[in-house]
């Protein structure tokens, strides 16, 4: 995803050539891990001469914003007060710096 977000529209060539720098991953491989996020809405997928281009369907920011929604509802859904008084424990840890930060992020 972070080859992607950095780059935009890609192939699944793209995808490789950026990660063969860090470790080898067969074509099929990548192109069936594309797929499934093609499936599962995380990319989206065009024709484009002999291959597809692939997007991100979302922006990293909202990406992360989404995931993180899914990881708390389910925290708080599985294991309830303990989990929101986990959340508030570690909340009152904040730097109060950050703690204005993200008060404007939750007004805006």
């Amino acid at each position: 995803m972070e080859v992607i977000w950095a780059r935009g529209a890609v192939s699944v060539r793209d995808v490789l050539g950026a990660l063969k720098m860090k470790k080898k991953v067969a074509y099929t491989t990548a192109m069936t891990v594309m797929n499934r996020l093609v499936d599962k809405r995380i990319l989206v997928r065009k024709p484009d001469k002999n291959a597809f281009e692939y997007r991100a369907a979302k922006s990293k920011e909202a990406f992360h914003a989404d995931a993180s929604k899914h990881v708390i509802d389910t925290l708080i859904a599985e294991c309830g007060d303990v989990a929101i008084v986990q959340f508030m424990d570690r909340i009152g840890k904040v730097d109060p710096e950050l703690k204005a930060r993200l008060k404007k992020l939750i007004d805006s």
